[in-house]
Formats: structure tokens, C-alpha cells, sequence
């Protein structure tokens, strides 16, 4: 992986995907596990490419008509609003923030997010996928993967660990504030102002991958 190959990612994701980014970025289909996403946070995390550069990209390709005004904003909106914003409340808030517990949540996480091997159809589609990229899209890490460990009262410490080992562009440093507290709400509202649960009737309407049974073994 090279600077010359993060640019190269950054083009084609400029061209080919971000004129359809804000349509599409919360959605989820059975086979397709990138859609219109960039998979440029492998190269941004590593420091191949810088949120500045990225950003100026995506705003130059709406001024010269390229991409809409809502696939820009939402995709700047990731970049800047959030990822930058997560880097600064790791910052300012460790090393103490990862000793919060506020939903006192204390459950092992469950063999499958190792092995992908339950009857959740999304669950099994999501971890199949990242045991095959080492990659999901936000949607699917928040929404699936974390989700689900949210209602199920996993402990922090064992998500944030699966997630830290699992994903490619994940460092400590994003990885912990974007899943203690945005994913397990273990901050008590520093990330989020509450927590990002949702029922299975979200997952249905933004997919495709809800089908299947509906019970699980580990």
C-alpha cells in the first residue's frame, strides 16, 4: 500500500461512487459489500492520505458539477464532523475514557462474531464480509455488528477488541471512541447523546440482508 495507490483510491471514488454517496450511504445489499462507500480509511488512518485533501476533492467535484450537494456534504460530514471529532475526543478524554462503563454491560461476546456461524442473516452477511475484506462500510459495523452487541449488553472491552483485530483501517485511536461510545454508549453521552439502537424494522428498510431466520447460535 502505497501513497500512489491511496490516490488512485481517492480518484476513483471521486468519479465513479461519490455522485451517488448521498443516495446510497446508508444503505445495505446481500453481495455488495462496498456499494458507493470509498474504503479510503485504510489509507486516511495510516497517514497515506490527509482529511484535508480528501475534503477539498470532494468540494471540488461538486463546484465543477461532478457530484450533488448532498453526496458532498454527507461525505465531507464523515470525514471532517466525525472522524476528526473522534480523533479529538480521544485526545483530550484518555486515558480514563476507556474505563467508563455506563451501561454496565458485561455479556461475552458471542463465538459467531468470530466465526460468522448464526442464523441472524444480516450478522452472518456483515462478519462474512469483514472475515473476507477485513472492511464494512459504517452502516454495517454501526447498525449490524454493533448493534447487536448494544442490545445484548456485550462488554465493551471484548467488542472494542473484536473490531480493533477484525478491521483493516482500524487504529486504536478511531476505533475505541467509535465503539465505546458511539456503538456501546459506554461514555455515558460524551460521544453520542444517547444510545444508537434500532430495531430490526430499520435494518429491513435500509436492506436487503434482514431475511432469514431469526434466531441465533453461538
Amino acid at each position: 500500500m502505497t501513497r500512489r495507490d491511496a490516490l488512485e483510491a481517492l480518484n476513483h471514488f471521486i468519479a465513479s461512487c461519490l455522485p451517488l454517496y448521498g443516495d446510497y450511504q446508508d444503505a445495505m445489499k446481500s453481495g455488495e459489500p462496498f456499494l458507493y462507500h470509498a474504503i479510503l480509511s485504510p489509507y486516511l488512518n495510516c497517514g497515506l492520505l490527509n482529511a484535508r485533501e480528501i475534503c477539498v476533492a470532494a468540494e471540488l467535484a461538486y463546484r465543477q458539477g461532478q457530484a450533488p450537494l448532498n453526496a458532498v456534504e454527507g461525505f465531507v460530514r464523515q470525514i471532517l464532523g466525525w472522524r476528526e471529532n473522534v480523533r479529538g475526543i480521544y485526545w483530550l478524554r484518555m486515558p480514563g475514557y476507556a474505563e467508563t462503563y455506563a451501561l454496565y454491560a458485561h455479556r461475552p461476546l458471542p463465538w459467531f462474531y468470530w466465526s460468522g456461524e448464526t442464523q441472524l442473516n444480516c450478522m452472518a452477511q456483515v462478519i462474512a464480509e469483514t472475515r473476507a475484506h477485513a472492511y464494512a462500510h459504517h452502516i454495517q459495523r454501526l447498525m449490524i455488528t454493533g448493534n447487536f452487541a448494544l442490545l445484548a449488553g456485550v462488554e465493551p472491552r471484548e467488542i472494542e477488541a473484536w473490531y480493533l483485530a477484525v478491521y483493516a483501517d482500524a487504529y486504536y485511536w478511531e476505533e475505541l471512541p467509535n465503539t465505546h461510545g458511539m456503538v456501546m454508549f459506554a461514555d455515558g453521552g460524551v460521544l453520542a447523546s444517547k444510545p444508537y439502537a434500532a430495531s430490526g424494522a430499520y435494518i429491513d428498510r435500509m436492506s436487503d440482508i434482514a431475511k432469514g431466520a431469526s434466531t441465533t447460535r453461538s
